[in-house]
């Protein structure tokens, strides 16, 4: 999933719930000063924590940095990711899962308010099927969104990323016309 879509997920259930003190964001901030991932030259993820409880969630951290897709997978498996969000999230956790995607976009754009176009982007710098993607070089802004958050032409990344930008590297392509005239008539075509 983008993180900018949980992200706005999460917004959406902030605006509607009771928030949370300084005191849980603190709490928060001070579990995760006490685990320590390091990632090996394959981007194997060595995590240390002063207690077996700090070690447990620097390895969630970690996995979820690594693998976000099949995390929200398994949550998809049994409901739709909003239903889990609204339905088995209590308040601190959905303003943990927001204080995360904000310290993230903070860290790597400076500052949550952050056009989509500048983090979902399109590049491809080689004929290689896998692709290495490079912030520095030259991408596209788009405007879609992963299929399981309904959006019918869609656009998605691998993961894990190395990069702070989103270059997608699945999706389909979808084209509609409308005719608004006496009978309206409609066509459309979807590949991918």
């Amino acid at each position: 999933m983008n993180r900018l879509f949980c992200l706005a997920l999460c917004l959406m259930s902030a605006a509607i719930t009771v928030h949370a003190g300084s005191d849980e964001r603190a709490r928060w901030q001070n579990e995760a000063r006490n685990a320590k991932i390091v990632r090996d030259n394959w981007g194997i993820a060595h995590v240390y924590g002063k207690s077996d409880a700090d070690a447990v969630f620097g390895s969630l951290y970690a996995q979820a940095e690594d693998d976000f897709a099949r995390i929200e997978h398994n949550f998809e498996a049994d409901e739709p990711v909003y239903d889990f969000l609204v339905d088995k999230l209590n308040d601190a956790e959905r303003l943990g899962a927001l204080g995360t995607a904000v310290g993230a976009l903070e860290r790597d754009f400076g500052g949550w308010r952050v056009p989509w176009g500048e983090v979902n982007r399109f590049q491809r710098l080689t004929d290689d099927i896998v692709q290495p993607f490079d912030d520095a070089k030259p991408s596209l802004p788009v405007g879609f969104a992963p299929s399981r958050w309904g959006a019918l032409a869609s656009f998605d990344s691998s993961k894990p990323r190395s990069t702070r930008k989103i270059y997608g590297s699945v999706g389909n392509s979808f084209v509609a016309a409308v005719e608004f005239g006496t009978p309206v008539r409609a066509k459309a075509i979807m590949s991918g």
